[in-house]
C-alpha cells in the first residue's frame, strides 16, 4: 500500500521519470495517463482538449448538466446529505464501519421522501440523452462524503456489488452536492471489452452538476491533487436506473445497512433518526425554466492507459521487484487507485 501511495503522489506531481521507476518496482505493466491522475484545472483541460475529435461523447455514453436542481431544492438535499448532515454520523459512514449500502425506490409512485423526488427529476433530465431510461422501473441510490484527496477505484456498477455475477444498470448518474475532490473518470471500457479503454472523459466536481453515463462503463473517482487542495469534502449522490432489481431487506425486518435496501418507512418502529431529514420537498424541484439548463464540460482524455516502459539496461531493480516477480510468477498488473 505504501508503494502505491508513493507512486500516486509521483503521478499527481508530474514526476514522470521517478514514477516510471516506482511502477516498475511495483511490477506494473500499465498505468493511467498523466492527463488522468495529474489532471489540469478544468478550464486548462478544456483548452488542451479543444482539438479532440472525441470532445463530445457519443449519445448514450456520457453527458453532464449544470444547475440540475433549483436553489431551494438543492438546499433541501444538502440538509439531508451535505457534508455535516447527521446521515453520515448515524449510519457509521464517517468511521468506516458502514461499508457499501444503497436504497431502492420504485418509479412512478407518489413521493414518500425527497429521494423519490430527486430520482424522478434526474431521470427526467437524463432521458433526452439516455432514451432507454424510459424502460426503467427502479432507481437505486447511494452517497459518498470524502476528503479531497480520496478517490475511488475503477469499477463497474453492478447489482449487489457483483455477487453472483455482474449485472449493470441501464445508466448511472452522479450529482455533486459540493465542489471538492478529483474529477469522475468515465471510460469506454466495458466488462466484455478485450482491451483497455483507448479513451475516456473527465467530469469535474461542481456544486449542483449532474453527470450521467452508460451503466456498463468502467469508471472511477480520481483522487484530488494536492495542487488544488481544499478543506471542503467531496459529497456526491449516485443513482443507478434499473429495469428490474430485487430489494434485499434483512431477514426479520430491521434497518441493518446493505445493498439494495428499501428506504426506511418514517412511520415504522425503530426507523433511523436521520430519515426524518428526507421528508418530501414542498416546492418546485427543477430549474425555473428548461432554457436555463446548460451542458457541463465533459473533457476527453486520450489515451487513458499507457504501458510502463521496460527497465533500461543501466537501471537496477530493488527487492520489491524481485518479491513481486516471485509472488506473481512473472505476471504484472495495472496500478490501482487507493480505496
Amino acid at each position: 500500500a505504501a508503494g502505491i501511495l508513493h507512486a500516486l503522489r509521483l503521478a499527481q506531481e508530474g514526476r514522470e521519470p521517478e514514477l516510471e521507476h516506482a511502477l516498475r518496482e511495483l511490477g506494473c505493466s500499465f498505468r493511467l495517463a498523466p492527463a488522468v491522475l495529474c489532471y489540469a484545472a478544468e478550464f486548462n483541460a478544456m483548452v488542451a482538449a479543444a482539438g479532440e475529435r472525441d470532445h463530445v461523447p457519443a449519445d448514450g455514453c456520457a453527458f453532464a448538466l449544470e444547475a440540475a436542481l433549483n436553489a431551494p431544492f438543492l438546499a433541501h438535499m444538502q440538509q439531508a446529505l451535505g457534508a455535516e448532515a447527521r446521515f453520515w454520523r448515524e449510519t457509521g459512514y464517517l468511521n468506516g464501519h458502514a461499508g457499501y449500502f444503497s436504497y431502492v425506490h420504485p418509479l412512478g409512485r407518489e413521493p414518500d421522501s425527497v429521494m423519490d423526488q430527486l430520482i424522478a427529476q434526474v431521470r427526467k433530465l437524463m432521458l433526452p440523452r439516455f432514451p432507454q431510461l424510459a424502460e426503467a422501473s427502479y432507481g437505486e441510490w447511494w452517497a459518498h462524503n470524502r476528503e479531497h484527496t480520496k478517490g475511488h477505484q475503477l469499477h463497474f456498477d453492478s447489482d449487489d456489488e457483483g455477487i453472483g455475477g455482474v449485472r449493470n444498470p441501464i445508466a448511472s448518474t452522479v450529482l455533486f452536492l459540493s465542489a471538492a475532490g478529483g474529477p469522475t473518470l468515465v471510460t469506454k471500457q466495458e466488462l466484455s471489452s478485450t482491451a483497455l479503454a483507448s479513451h475516456g472523459w473527465l467530469v469535474y466536481p461542481r456544486e449542483n452538476r449532474l453527470v450521467g453515463f452508460d451503466g456498463r462503463l468502467l469508471h472511477s473517482v480520481i483522487p484530488g491533487r494536492a495542487a488544488f487542495s481544499t478543506h471542503r469534502r467531496r459529497v456526491t449522490v449516485m443513482i443507478a436506473f434499473w429495469k428490474n432489481i430485487r430489494t434485499r431487506d434483512p431477514p426479520g425486518g430491521g434497518h441493518a445497512l446493505g445493498a439494495a435496501r428499501s428506504f426506511p418507512d418514517p412511520q415504522a418502529r425503530g426507523t433511523p433518526g436521520w430519515s426524518s431529514d428526507f421528508q418530501p420537498f414542498d416546492g418546485e424541484i427543477g430549474p425555473p425554466l428548461a432554457s436555463s439548463l446548460r451542458e457541463a464540460p465533459v473533457v476527453p482524455v486520450r489515451p487513458v492507459w499507457l504501458p510502463v516502459p521496460p527497465r533500461s539496461s543501466g537501471e537496477r531493480g530493488g527487492e520489491a521487484q524481485k518479491t513481486l516477480k516471485s509472488q506473481r510468477a512473472g505476471r504484472s498488473r495495472p496500478l490501482p487507485l487507493p480505496p
